[in-house]
């Protein structure tokens, strides 16, 4: 296991607590896509239920994901966004 795969685990596991039988959902962009697979693949070790979704880039940071991306934030247990532009700031989160 590498660095990397070492922090993804920390994230999922220790500092988001990801359980068996949560759903998890994880954004990110094409250019961002491996490294949510990433996360997807540590939360299904965890034995949670998760999804990797793959959004167009926003025009900056703060800007709404697609309705889409919204509902299934508003649908999950835990939501990760290795995305190029923060989502933190939007009414979806």
């Amino acid at each position: 296991m590498n660095d990397l795969d070492k922090a993804v685990e920390t994230v999922v596991a220790r500092c988001l607590g990801v359980r068996e039988g949560e759903s998890v959902l994880i954004v990110c962009n094409p250019s961002t896509h491996k490294l949510g697979a990433r996360f997807r693949a540590s939360a299904e070790r965890q034995g949670a239920d998760a999804v990797l979704t793959i959004m167009t880039e926003r025009d900056s940071n703060g800007a709404e994901p697609p309705k889409s991306v919204t509902a299934a934030m508003k649908a999950c247990d835990v939501m990760l966004a290795p995305t190029k532009q923060s989502l933190t700031h939007t009414k979806a989160r």
